[in-house]
Parts: C-alpha cells; sequence; structure tokens
C-alpha cells in the first residue's frame, strides 16, 4: 500500500493593516465657541477610536487596508484652482423659487433666504454663523445625527469638517417653498 502526501500551499499575502492618515491636531479648524469644543473633542474621539477592519460587523464588507493614508486636506486657496460652479445647480428644482439657498463655495459663502421665511422664525444658515448667533440651538443639534464616537471616520468627519447648513423650523411652520443648499 502506497501512502499519499498531500501538500497545501497559500497564495496569502502577509496581512497588512491600514497604517492611518498623517493629519495633526493643527490641522484641525479651531474655533472658539461650540463648533471648537466639538471638534476639539471629536479629535479626542478620533485619537481613541480605533481604525475599523472587516472584523467589526458593519465593516465586514470594506476593507480599508487599501488606503494608503495619502488624503489631505486642501491647501489655503486650493479652491482658487478649481472650475467655477456651474449656474444649472442653482436652479430651482421644483417650482419657480426658492425659500432659501445657501451656496458652500471654497472660499466664500453665499445665503439668499425669502423674508416670509424669516418671519416664520425658520433659521438657514451655514453652521459657522449659526454657532455664532444661536449656539443654544446649535449646541442641541450637533452630532444628533451623526455622533463623533459612532466610529473612526464620523470622529475624523466631526473634528475636520469645515462648515455645513444649519437649519431650523420651530413646530408648527410649514414652509411651502423648498431651501436648497448647494456645496461646491
Amino acid at each position: 500500500m502506497t501512502t499519499k502526501k498531500i501538500i497545501t500551499t497559500s497564495n496569502r499575502r502577509r496581512a497588512r493593516t491600514f497604517e492611518g492618515f498623517d493629519f495633526t491636531r493643527n490641522d484641525i479648524p479651531f474655533t472658539s465657541g461650540i463648533l471648537g469644543s466639538y471638534r476639539r473633542k471629536a479629535w479626542e474621539t478620533f485619537q481613541q477610536l480605533p481604525y475599523p477592519t472587516t472584523k467589526d460587523e458593519p465593516w465586514r464588507r470594506t476593507d480599508i487596508r487599501g488606503l494608503d493614508g495619502s488624503l489631505a486636506l486642501p491647501k489655503n486657496e486650493a479652491y482658487l484652482d478649481l472650475q467655477p460652479m456651474s449656474t444649472r445647480l442653482l436652479t430651482p428644482l421644483i417650482d419657480q423659487e426658492h425659500g432659501g439657498q445657501i451656496t458652500l463655495l471654497p472660499g466664500g459663502i453665499k445665503t439668499e433666504v425669502s423674508d416670509e421665511i424669516i418671519e416664520k422664525g425658520v433659521i438657514f444658515s451655514d453652521l459657522e454663523t449659526a454657532a455664532q448667533d444661536y449656539p443654544d440651538l446649535v449646541s442641541e443639534r450637533l452630532g444628533k445625527v451623526v455622533s463623533a464616537d459612532e466610529g473612526k471616520f464620523a470622529a475624523m468627519t466631526a473634528a475636520f469638517g469645515q462648515n455645513g447648513v444649519f437649519v431650523h423650523i420651530p413646530r408648527g411652520v410649514q414652509l411651502e417653498e423648498p431651501l436648497h443648499s448647494v456645496v461646491w
């Protein structure tokens, strides 16, 4: 009787891990007030949380090991090299008018809100301005939809986010015209 020898080989590559990004605390757009405090706390959370792996249930189908860490925040005035925004993006999606429109442009923000909407007590503003003008409202809502402690990337977004749109519609108020925001 002859004995069989079974040889098993594998093409497995040595598992590598994602080392992270080269961001530092100095890259964060720290401001004073509620946004500054929020960003500082988000940075601390970012520092403490591990990067997700395919062993984490929400990430089991997303392997970030292919990231090389070269993601970088835009340099000051990098927007000067961008193409101008298409006016088609500013055209109302429905109806003829917007109740309000915010355009977050690199290097500036353009806000238009109808008097009717302002009279109803609606706040439709960029996040930086809202944090200065309505700190209590912003504080109540900041991080409520996606919390910085939900994961490494949520914390990174909270820490490094440059701006956003803040909408407050008082209870019982109905708007007929849409609010439109464009990020370019």
